[in-house]
């Protein structure tokens, strides 16, 4: 008999779980969502989208980055995404997002959480000249 993989995810399709069963029978008991998998997805670069139950690959986010002196403008970022720098972080809403920082200096801003796209670390330096 050979070995299914399944991916248990919550009603997001954030993907939970992982195991390997060999039939969905084992799945079902469970009482959770589940999809087929291949086997090498993961919770790093893989969702299921809930209305299809098929395992999707995350997509890379593609914004565009201004800098003017010490403030950065992140255009692009999608509704839902956590963006952390410097000790604050904030949820994007879809509209452009302006961090200003208070010196001059190389920075990481954190891209992550959502569930279509892969998280990602930005490194961006300002300067007061």
């Amino acid at each position: 008999m050979s070995t299914k993989h399944f991916l248990f995810y919550d009603a997001d399709g954030r993907i939970t779980a992982q195991f390997s069963a060999p039939s969905a029978r084992y799945a079902r008991r469970q009482g959770q969502r589940y999809a087929l998998a291949s086997g090498h997805e993961s919770a790093a670069t893989h969702y299921v989208d809930v209305a299809t139950r098929q395992v999707r690959a995350k997509r890379s986010l593609d914004i565009d980055q201004r800098t003017d002196g010490m403030t950065i403008t992140l255009d692009g970022i999608p509704a839902g995404v956590t963006v952390a720098t410097n000790g604050q972080q904030a949820v994007t809403n879809g509209a452009p997002l302006v961090i200003t920082y208070d010196l001059p200096g190389t920075y990481e801003i954190r891209l992550s959480g959502h569930i279509e796209y892969l998280d990602r670390v930005e490194e961006v330096t300002v300067d007061d000249a």
